[in-house]
This record gives structure tokens, C-alpha cells and sequence, in this order.
């Protein structure tokens, strides 16, 4: 009589089912998990900051355009709050504050331009664990509005 020599079942498995069934699997199950998790948490956490970056960078062409007009005109007027407000709206920054020194302001007196913009970091429906990031800052400059 021949003898019918049998492989392991782990041997014929493969892939899912080879992790799950064998001893070792178990362990080796847990660390793709476990690896899956910070892999995820890190790619969120860069993408975040990344986004983070962009809407900084999108602040700061707003102040930037503001203090500009703020220099030529002597100070925040209303048709440059309406300026720099559309422009934030049209940017998708519609929650931001805008504060500046009113104007008029004297011959190369201080003028300061200020954008508040609370960015969401990490926000929940679910709890209110919210984490809210400031963005903006704050441009000063001098008044060049020449008083002839």
C-alpha cells in the first residue's frame, strides 16, 4: 500500500486566510492593523497641515492686497472692508474677521490690517471635541496717502 503523504492546511493557504488561521497569524494580523492605523493617522495629519498652509497662504494675499489699498487710501475704509471681505468669501474664508486702523490716518502714520480666520483642525458631529487652529495675522505698514 502507498503511504498518501498530507501537506499542512497552512501550507495550501494563502493570503487572509493563512494570517488568520495560523498561530502566528494572529499577531501578524494585529500589526497590519496596527500599521494601517498610524499610516492613516499620519497621511491625515500631513494632508491637514498641508491644507493648513494653503488657506495661511491664501490669508496672506488677502492682508497683503489690503494693506496695499489701506496704504494708498489712509486707512481701513468701508469700500476696502467690502473689498477684502468679497475676496475672503470668494476664497471659501467666509468665517474670517477683518480689522484695521480706521481711516483717516495722518501722513506716514502707523496703519495696522489685521485677518482672524478660526481654522478647523479636527471637528466632530458626533462630541464636541472641536480643535480649532488660528490663521491670519496681522500686516502693519505706514500711511501714504499724502494730505495736498
Amino acid at each position: 500500500m502507498k503511504e498518501v503523504v498530507r501537506e499542512p492546511i497552512s501550507a495550501r493557504m494563502t493570503g487572509v486566510s493563512r494570517i488568520v488561521l495560523e498561530e502566528r497569524g494572529s499577531l501578524d494580523l494585529f500589526a497590519l492593523l496596527y500599521s494601517l492605523l498610524i499610516t492613516a493617522a499620519v497621511v491625515w495629519t500631513v494632508y491637514m497641515g498641508y491644507h493648513a498652509f494653503l488657506t495661511q497662504q491664501a490669508l496672506s494675499e488677502v492682508a497683503r492686497k489690503g494693506i496695499l489699498l489701506m496704504e494708498m487710501a489712509g486707512g481701513m475704509t468701508p469700500d476696502i472692508r467690502t473689498s477684502l471681505e468679497q475676496e475672503l468669501v470668494r476664497r471659501g474664508l467666509e468665517r474670517t474677521q477683518v480689522t484695521g486702523t480706521p481711516a483717516p490716518v495722518t501722513f506716514r502714520g502707523d496703519i495696522e490690517l489685521r485677518l482672524n480666520y478660526p481654522y478647523p483642525f479636527f471637528q466632530t458631529r458626533v462630541t464636541a471635541a472641536n480643535v480649532m487652529i488660528p490663521l491670519g495675522g496681522v500686516r502693519h505698514s505706514i500711511s501714504l496717502k499724502n494730505p495736498r
